[in-house]
């Protein structure tokens, strides 16, 4: 059998392949201009579910790397502030081996311990403050201390 192409059936094909050209392109330079290969999840349904499924866990890293940064930033504040309870307690100790020296009398060395160690207590209150709620590490008890002192 023998078939016969007209110049309509041409002209249709032609027209169709042309018709797919543009969308074909029409797709390249939505993708070019955003700069994404999936514009709208019809692109790729897998891909934007991929997309999305991957954005999910970067939000998930960012998050544990906040936490780690707030975490180093609590053990370092933590290490300044033990750093400066144990400096505090040697210049107690220090104080106190002066204010047990007999050479002075008994109302400077009353006067050298209770002054000198309210002085450290009130000095020493440590607190962290990083853009954050100031939150306190190891506030110093210097009212605690000025209450016991004075009952003695």
């Amino acid at each position: 059998m023998t078939m016969r192409i007209t110049e309509g059936m041409t002209r249709r094909t032609v027209l169709q392949d042309l018709g797919a050209s543009k969308g074909r392109l029409t797709q390249m330079q939505r993708e070019i201009s955003s700069g994404h290969r999936i514009t709208r999840p019809a692109d790729d349904p897998f891909g934007a579910g991929r997309t999305l499924q991957l954005s999910g866990e970067l939000e998930g890293f960012k998050q544990f790397k906040s936490n780690v940064d707030d975490g180093i930033g609590w053990v370092t504040a933590t290490e300044t502030a033990l750093t400066r309870i144990t400096d505090t307690v040697q210049r107690a100790r220090e104080l106190l081996v002066q204010g047990g020296n007999d050479s002075n009398g008994q109302v400077a060395r009353e006067g050298i311990e209770k002054q000198r160690l309210l002085d450290l207590a009130h000095e020493r209150g440590v607190e962290l403050d990083e853009g954050r709620a100031r939150r306190a590490v190891a506030a110093g008890h210097g009212a605690l201390l000025e209450e016991r002192l004075e009952r003695e």
